[in-house]
């Protein structure tokens, strides 16, 4: 017995040997200091204090980060406003020199040479050429009817204008002067939208003259552009087929021609009604379902009355 309360005793002792602070080997001390280590090496790395940190280094690293995103992404909106200032600045001088005539001309020659190319007909570019008439370019492009056509060779000339300087007595009257200096039987004038006079219908006209209204950033108008083509070879062919056989389709064609232009002239009420289409949205879906279906059936009268002129015999 003596001897276990021996043990027991040493045990006692032992123990708290370990756990007594005044032990600079106890267990306790030595856990004590590793704790004060750690927490002194924490308070080391995370310390704004001390430059050799890792809570400093963190915060440089940070900071030349943000400071380089700050940097490119004010480079990329000086680049950005840089470019649009550019692209402005030439839209405003094109706008106001004659450039931009030269570019509303081009962007119309590629619409009248597909279309052409669609109906198998040629297109010409003739604009900085002398025509007939000496010295005289007058008449931007030429579309002469294939060999296919009811009027193999016959021609039609066409003239750009982007110049509110133009009303329609003028642009007739160099309308008459192109088709002399292009030795064509049909003319067709095309307004610019923005240059158009005012009240001007976007499809009129004049005897062998047709003049259209059209904007190159609106899709939608090329329909003018197919039109006016359209109109202007049946125009062709009726003077190149006098007969009295091709009296009757002449007619067809003349009646057809019309009730185009008057279709062409709803277009323009289905633009105004969108403008309050709040208060006229049914009268837009029925106008456009009418002048479809009307506009679809005069074309293709249009077009089987000129093939009929094609297949008649009749001498161009």
């Amino acid at each position: 017995m003596s001897r276990l309360v021996g043990k027991v005793e040493a045990a006692q002792r032992a123990i708290a040997d370990e756990f007594s602070s005044d032990n600079e080997q106890s267990a306790i001390t030595r856990l004590s200091r590793m704790l004060q280590d750690t927490r002194q090496q924490i308070d080391k790395n995370l310390t704004l204090d001390d430059d050799t940190s890792a809570l400093s280094r963190l915060k440089r690293e940070v900071q030349a980060t943000i400071e380089t995103l700050v940097k490119s992404n004010g480079e990329f909106q000086t680049e950005v406003r840089t470019t649009l200032a550019t692209m402005q600045a030439r839209r405003e001088e094109a706008a106001r020199s004659t450039q931009h005539g030269h570019t509303f001309e081009d962007q119309l020659g590629l619409v009248i040479a597909a279309e052409a190319q669609r109906l198998n007909d040629t297109h010409e570019s003739t604009g900085t050429t002398t025509g007939a008439i000496k010295y005289c370019k007058t008449g931007d492009f030429v579309t002469e009817l294939g060999p296919d056509s009811a009027a193999p060779g016959a021609r039609i000339v066409w003239e750009a204008k982007d110049d509110k300087s133009y009303d329609l007595k003028r642009a007739l009257a160099e309308m008459e002067e192109a088709r002399k200096n292009r030795q064509a039987q049909v003319g067709v004038f095309v307004f610019s939208r923005n240059s158009a006079p005012e009240g001007l219908q976007p499809f009129v006209r004049y005897g062998n003259d047709l003049a259209i209204t059209w904007d190159p950033d609106d899709p939608a108008s090329d329909l003018f552009i197919k039109v006016a083509l359209s109109v202007a070879r049946a125009l062709v062919i009726r003077e190149s087929h006098g007969s009295v056989e091709a009296g009757q389709a002449v007619t067809a064609i003349e009646l057809a021609t019309r009730t185009i232009e008057k279709q062409l002239d709803h277009l323009e009420q289905i633009k105004t009604w969108a403008e309050t289409v709040k208060n006229n949205g049914e009268n837009i879906a029925d106008r456009a379902r009418r002048m479809r279906l009307d506009l679809a059936k005069e074309i293709e009268l249009l077009d089987l009355h000129v093939q009929a002129l094609k297949t008649s015999g009749t001498p161009a």
